[in-house]
């Protein structure tokens, strides 16, 4: 068994691999209450890897493992309870890590290992080239080419984030629980609220695969990824493919190749 995880900035999930397919995901919400001295941080990860073996709790022995970050703070904590809690020291990923997809951008120590591991993941469907659209925390649009060439990103606000700042710049607004509404013309403020969000972030989408389209000529396929897809991913044009964990599948192809170097 394999283990790949990603520590995003809302949540940290951990894929379970077996003969190069996914067996499950467990996922939970990333701590917000972090300490600056990473032994600290402990304490604040040991109960994420006790769930995880809670339910895994038939697993017995973990070959390898690989963590992706965004959360500099956790990364050596994680590292270090994997391999103490779980018998397997996990391999990080840091900025400009080498991988089977090259960054052809002015500073590619500052491309998220988030993304790389997207960019590398899409070619499981595919030889390329892809539009990729990742919706986290933040909203990423990326290129991938059929070379395997990374050529940038857009990043826009995720949609907790857009809420998040319009309730606290609004007298009059409130936090909504989010979900897709019927119309977009909406008759309440949850509704309205809900519409200009996901309906709004739909438009974002369609506006940026033209543009990148414009910008790089041909007709790539797109992928659509990340947990604020599930609001969304019924109602998607179909020549949008809707992957769930896209970033394992680059994490787990990450490892499988370290391991050919």
């Amino acid at each position: 068994m394999q283990l790949t995880v990603d520590i995003g900035n809302s949540v940290i999930s951990i894929a379970l691999f077996a003969d190069d397919k996914i067996v499950d995901v467990y996922a939970t919400n990333t701590p917000k209450e972090l300490h600056d001295n990473a032994p600290d941080n402990f304490a604040v990860v040991r109960p994420i890897i006790a769930a995880f073996k809670d339910h895994f709790k038939d697993v017995q022995h973990y070959e390898k493992a690989i963590i992706s970050s965004v959360v500099p703070k956790l990364n050596y904590p994680m590292a270090y309870v994997i391999k103490a809690e779980l018998g397997v020291e996990p391999q990080l990923i840091f900025p400009n890590h080498k991988t089977s997809v090259t960054l052809d951008v002015e500073r590619p120590e500052t491309v998220g290992t988030d993304i790389i591991a997207c960019a590398v993941g899409a070619y499981k469907f595919g030889e390329g080239p892809f539009i990729v659209i990742d919706l986290g925390t933040a909203n990423k649009y990326f290129y991938v080419d059929d070379k395997h060439v990374f050529h940038g990103v857009a990043i826009s606000p995720g949609v907790e984030v857009s809420l998040k700042g319009l309730v606290n710049n609004a007298a009059q607004l409130f936090d909504v629980p989010i979900t897709l509404p019927a119309k977009v013309l909406g008759r309440n403020t949850i509704d309205a609220l809900n519409s200009g969000l996901l309906y709004g972030l739909l438009s974002e989408m369609n506006g940026f695969i033209e543009l990148i389209k414009n910008e790089v000529g041909g007709n790539p396929k797109v992928l659509l990824t990340g947990g604020n897809a599930t609001h969304i991913k019924e109602v998607v044009p179909l020549t949008i493919k809707y992957v769930p964990f896209l970033v394992h599948y680059g994490l787990y192809d990450i490892l499988v190749k370290s391991d050919e170097k």
